[in-house]
């Protein structure tokens, strides 16, 4: 699934059907790919790589999907994001 940004922060990107336990954001270009799991606490995303964890970027996991922040690994105006939500399927 994808959505565009538009720079507007604790914006919840919905529709998933269920509470995500791992988010995967990618801006549709050459920057790095975030992800979060439901364990991870605070407003702290992770990054793919030997990158530290930050914040403002993927900022919660949500009901239906998850809410993200205002900075442009995420959100920045007038680009396009893809990404993907992942649970367990288990019963």
């Amino acid at each position: 699934a994808s959505y565009d940004g538009d720079g507007n922060d604790d914006r919840s990107i919905g529709g998933a059907g269920f509470a995500p336990q791992l988010v995967w954001i990618k801006r549709g270009d050459n920057s790095p790919a975030l992800w979060r799991t439901s364990s991870v606490g605070g407003d702290l995303s992770l990054k793919f790589g030997n990158s530290v964890a930050g914040d403002d970027l993927i900022q919660a996991i949500e009901i239906d999907g998850f809410q993200i922040g205002g900075s442009d690994p995420v959100n920045k105006k007038n680009r396009t994001y893809h990404y993907l939500t992942l649970r367990d399927g288990g019963p």
